[in-house]
């Protein structure tokens, strides 16, 4: 994806992405967004994190990444990749990797 980033869109991702590495390297700091990221996506407080609820996570943290839009097709890939009992539901657990996951693919990247 070619995108020609301002220096102040530059100064952002840069600051979010060593926000990223701090979370990756401070287990408690993780723990604690983590549980304030679950809190906020699921919506119905039901525990789980459906498709809509997941949509509007993935959604939120690839924009903060750079991306000013995402792929329908690739939401659906990133939720089915991140429901590994294939359950149509995103447990805690599950969203724990998933936030992992997402975390360590931006701090990756390069601005």
């Amino acid at each position: 994806m070619s995108h020609n980033y301002t220096e102040e869109e530059i100064k952002h991702l840069k600051a979010a992405q060593a926000d990223a590495k701090n979370l990756l390297q401070d287990p408690a700091s993780f723990n604690k967004r983590f549980e304030e990221l679950f809190s906020k996506y699921d919506k119905n407080k039901d525990g789980l994190i459906g498709f809509e609820e997941y949509r509007a996570f993935i959604s939120e943290m690839l924009i903060s990444m750079g991306r000013t839009k995402v792929q329908s097709s690739l939401l659906l890939t990133y939720f089915q990749r991140a429901d590994n009992d294939s359950s149509g539901q995103i447990e805690k657990e599950e969203f724990r990797k998933e936030f992992k996951k997402r975390l360590r693919e931006f701090y990756m990247m390069n601005f």
